[in-house]
């Protein structure tokens, strides 16, 4: 399937950011650990997983808005609790991670595995087979992973404890940008524009983050017809949490019509 790709020409070389301090480090941890520990205990299938990773010494992170939410709830004090859990893998080829799952997984449109538990939705895929690290041919590390989010709120992977023996975190801006409450983008490759759009307003509104420039540019260049704008308009409809649409709604206008 072909991916459409777009490259942000005004954006910095090389994001900077202020380094966690050690005892913030600690504190979020310990926090995802716990959290961590209370998602494993009601889900079964997800403890089956983490158990047969375990079993076939393979190395797996969590990865994505898990991490970023229970993050935010620390920094931000607000109360968030995801549903979605992103594991990336490394260790196992594409069938012997597929034999490790429910028979019901879906493989998704980046060579992935879909898994909706009765508690969770789980995407979990190869550490190889991440978009930019395939696209770009990097490092096969996962703290190289956070420097390929679009995001850098996103820009944070966790190691739990049930596959490392020592839990850890590993932080590429994240914890910065949520600290300073902004929007910013990490990656200068961004696939999938429309769907970013979509993300950036949403997560704006939801974490109540300041947007930066280069994604207001980036927001006015995508939206650059009625037919996209309306496309943009019926995604939110369509996936934007009830809670949160009617601001989203009027954030993609504000900055779309002036």
């Amino acid at each position: 399937m072909h991916i459409p790709l777009v490259k942000i020409t005004d954006l910095e070389q090389q994001k900077t950011y202020k380094p966690v301090t050690e005892s913030l480090k600690l504190a979020l941890i310990e926090r995802l650990q716990w959290n961590f520990d209370q998602v494993i205990n009601s889900d079964r299938v997800l403890c089956d997983i983490l158990t047969a990773l375990y079993n076939q010494s393979a190395k797996a992170v969590v990865f994505g808005g898990w991490v970023r939410d229970h993050v935010s709830s620390y920094v931000l004090q607000q109360n968030f609790q995801p549903r979605d859990i992103d594991v990336v893998v490394d260790g196992l080829d594409f069938h012997q991670l597929q034999k490790l799952l429910p028979s019901d997984n879906k493989v998704n449109i980046f060579c992935g595995f879909s898994i909706e538990t009765s508690t969770n939705k789980i995407d979990i895929w190869l550490l190889k087979d991440t978009y930019l690290i395939k696209e770009l041919n990097l490092e096969l590390n996962f703290d190289i992973l956070p420097q390929t989010t679009v995001f850098r709120i996103n820009s944070i992977i966790f190691k739990p404890e049930q596959l490392w023996s020592v839990p850890d975190i590993y932080d590429f801006g994240c914890i910065d940008a949520l600290k300073d409450k902004v929007l910013d983008f990490q990656s200068c490759l961004i696939p999938f524009p429309e769907i970013q759009v979509a993300r950036a307003i949403v997560y704006s509104v939801k974490l109540n983050l300041k947007i930066k420039p280069e994604i207001i540019n980036f927001i006015r260049m995508i939206c650059n017809s009625e037919e996209v704008r309306a496309n943009l308009t019926n995604n939110l409809l369509i996936n934007c949490p009830r809670q949160l649409l009617t601001k989203c709604l009027t954030l993609l206008k504000s900055i779309t019509e002036s």
